[in-house]
Formats: C-alpha cells, sequence, structure tokens
C-alpha cells in the first residue's frame, strides 16, 4: 500500500505579534519630532486616551494608551506612513525593540524595565521640559502606568487638570485637614482658658503673698516695740 507524501508543517504563527494590546512603548527618531495623538488618528485611525513623549539628544519615547486593542501590524503600518509623512524613523536601541509592549515572557524585556520607560519617568520625576504628556485631552500627566511609576502626587496636580476621583480624594483630603484645624483650635481655645485661669491663679498668689509679707513685716515691729 502506497503511503501518502507526508505534508510539510505549517509555519508556527507568532501569537506575541498577532496580540491585540492598547499600551504601546516607541523609540524614533529625529529627537525634536514627537508623534502626537493627532498624526495616530490621521494615519491609522487609532485613538490613544494618553500619549507622553519625552526625548534625548539622538531619540524620542513615546508611550501610548490607546482606547481599542490592536495588533503590533497596525503600529508597524503606522510608522511606515509617519516615516513618509513626517520623517520620523523607528530606531531600536541595543536590547530594546522599537516597537515595545509588556506580555509577560521570560525571554523579553519587561515595559518597565523597557529604555523608553525608565527615560520617560526619569523626565517626568525630574520636571525636564522634553517630557510632553497628554491625558484625556489635557496636556499634563494624572493617571495610567507612567503616572504611577512616577513619585508624582496627586495634590501635584493643577486642580482643573484632576480626574473625578483624585478631586473627591482632594475634597476629602481638604475635610480631614478642616477637622483636625477645628480640633486644634479647641485644643487651643482650652489651653488658653487654662493659660488665663492660671495667669489669674498666680496673680491672686502675688496679692495674697504680698499681704502676708506686709502682715509679717507689721507683727515683727510690734515684737521689736514691746522688747
Amino acid at each position: 500500500m502506497d503511503l501518502l507524501p507526508q505534508q510539510p508543517e505549517p509555519p508556527p504563527q507568532n501569537h506575541q505579534l498577532n496580540a491585540q494590546r492598547k499600551i504601546w512603548l516607541l523609540t524614533y527618531s529625529p529627537p525634536d519630532r514627537y508623534i502626537t495623538i493627532e498624526m495616530l488618528k490621521e494615519l491609522e485611525n487609532l485613538e490613544a486616551d494618553e500619549c507622553h513623549s519625552t526625548s534625548d539628544r539622538v531619540m524620542v519615547y513615546t508611550y501610548i494608551h490607546l482606547t481599542k486593542r490592536i495588533r503590533q501590524a497596525a503600529l508597524e503600518r503606522f510608522m511606515e506612513k509617519a516615516k513618509y509623512r513626517y520623517g520620523v524613523t523607528k530606531n531600536e536601541i541595543f536590547g530594546y525593540d522599537a516597537i515595545a509592549y509588556e506580555d509577560g515572557r521570560d525571554d523579553t524585556v519587561p515595559m518597565r524595565s523597557h529604555v523608553a520607560f525608565v527615560m520617560l519617568v526619569t523626565h517626568a520625576n525630574a520636571g525636564n521640559p522634553a517630557f510632553k504628556p497628554f491625558t484625556d485631552g489635557e496636556p499634563v500627566l494624572k493617571r495610567g502606568m507612567i503616572f504611577k511609576a512616577t513619585h508624582i502626587q496627586h495634590d501635584q496636580i493643577a486642580l482643573e487638570y484632576q480626574t473625578k476621583s483624585q478631586l473627591i480624594e482632594y475634597i476629602n483630603k481638604l475635610k480631614e485637614e478642616q477637622e483636625e484645624a477645628k480640633q486644634q483650635k479647641s485644643q487651643l481655645i482650652a489651653l488658653n482658658q487654662f493659660y488665663q485661669a492660671a495667669t489669674d491663679e498666680v496673680s491672686r498668689l502675688r496679692v495674697e503673698t504680698a499681704m502676708q509679707s506686709r502682715t509679717i513685716q507689721l507683727l515683727e515691729e510690734q515684737l521689736r516695740a514691746k522688747s
């Protein structure tokens, strides 16, 4: 009986490239040209609610959080279009992908250890003018992975840029401070009353002591007169 010829195995699919994600890191040049949400929308119809970028003298590092999950192929197309439209060219730093994400595998660099992520956090903490944040249509860093990795506190964000939850937290903090102030005021009033009472008592004792001293002096004079 003739054996059927062995069929070649299909090439393995790259599940990492096919996986859909919202959070991406981009490394590219030139250093004076930043990718913006307008560019993402224009070239590949990508909508981002976070787009934070910074640069050094050689590269630009951008963190984007999209409103919908996409595959890496979509960002590859975007970068190719951006190259011809805006002169933006993706660049890899040795050991780090130019288009990166965190997938949890042992053989990849975790996003928080990626040079782009570290540079963004470092510049945000330092207030470096190269750092340009964008969150929810506003030029501010107030939530997300980059924000959580920085030392920036909620009360350092201008009130007009704070999220609803941050405003609620700020209001609750003010209420706590107000209550503490009321308690301190009550304590000060009590202390003041105690101080006033103590002052009055000291004044009374001074008068009484003076009177006793005068009485003793008169008695001593009478004793001397009789001797």
